[in-house]
């Protein structure tokens, strides 16, 4: 039977409870929320690699890769060669994805300020904190369990 008090259970249900809740609110732009996720990061920092965008993210090559194949369809994002060496592309926002910069945000900040309206600042800050905790101990690769196995992330 599955344990319902698994800690990884729970920050999976509410991630999707989350996206389900807010995704309708960048239906207008066509975006996704790890869409935006990433368009976030670029409005951020323009001008990143695809590996920049990974460890900003915290995820996977592959992942990264298929949004931003999807972003550069729908006009958000442009690669362009690096001039130190053209084997690295850079992802570069477009004009499209700067001019609807303003919008796009402010209805993602409408999402973010619902949830805070949950919560007390004290609340926040600790779910903040807890969550950091979680995401430093998820990027390490090794899980020692408790009949002495070790699993590692696949490299």
């Amino acid at each position: 039977m599955f344990n319902h008090n698994y800690i990884g259970h729970w920050l999976g249900v509410t991630s999707n409870a989350l996206k389900r809740r807010s995704e309708h609110l960048l239906d207008d732009f066509g975006l996704t929320m790890k869409q935006f996720g990433l368009l976030n990061s670029l409005y951020k920092e323009n001008r990143l690699t695809s590996r920049e965008l990974s460890a900003r993210n915290a995820s996977d090559s592959s992942t990264i890769m298929a949004i931003v194949d999807q972003l550069e369809k729908k006009g958000y994002l442009k690669r362009e060669p690096s001039l130190e060496d053209r084997r690295i592309k850079h992802l570069v926002l477009t004009q499209k994805a700067l001019e609807n910069r303003e919008a796009i945000v402010s209805r993602a900040d409408s999402a973010d300020k619902a949830i805070r309206a949950e919560l007390s600042e004290e609340e926040v800050e600790g779910l903040k904190s807890t969550l950091q905790k979680i995401l430093t101990f998820s990027l390490n690769p090794v899980i020692k369990t408790d009949d002495g196995v070790q699993s590692k992330e696949n490299t």
